[in-house]
């Protein structure tokens, strides 16, 4: 027999084995040394929790299939910014929301814009608002479609 032969031979007998037995494979892998078991340092009651965020929930009457989302912060001279990361379609449920950290707690303002698809017309403008003041706290901004003059209120020209 040649050697590859003879290897071949050699696992399927030790295969067979097992199969034959299987009482052996627990018993060589039931019988381990004990592990030693990490304490913790700190309880639940003594750990404060961590920092958590909260989110901003937009939504507006009648269909919004095709209508685009941006958020906007305002600096200090007045202008008006978009936000990279708060951009986007409505979703299936008629609303969009975005996630807020915990350091941009209490900060603002900011607006909504609901555009006709990604780079099209401005359709509405929400009222400035402010993240809320506390984590987790979850604002909801309902915006009128065609409430507003927006060119007049807004100096967003719409056309």
């Amino acid at each position: 027999m040649r050697r590859k032969d003879v290897a071949l031979l050699a696992l399927v007998a030790a295969v067979a084995l097992l199969v034959i037995n299987p009482a052996r494979l627990s018993a060589a892998t039931g019988d381990l040394p004990p592990r030693p078991t990490a304490v913790p340092t700190a309880t639940p009651e003594s750990t404060p929790p961590a920092p958590m965020g909260g989110s901003i929930r937009l939504t507006t009457d009648g269909p919004t299939a095709g209508l685009w989302t941006a958020a906007q912060w305002q600096d200090g001279t007045g202008d008006w910014h978009t936000v990279a990361g708060w951009q986007g379609p409505f979703g299936p449920y008629g609303f969009v929301g975005w996630w807020f950290s915990p350091r941009d707690v209490g900060t603002g303002p900011f607006r909504w814009l609901i555009l006709a698809g990604p780079g099209g017309d401005v359709l509405a403008v929400s009222d400035p608002f402010d993240i809320p003041g506390h984590r987790e706290a979850t604002l909801q901004v309902h915006v009128t479609m065609g409430s507003r003059d927006l060119e007049e209120e807004t100096g967003i020209m719409t056309r």
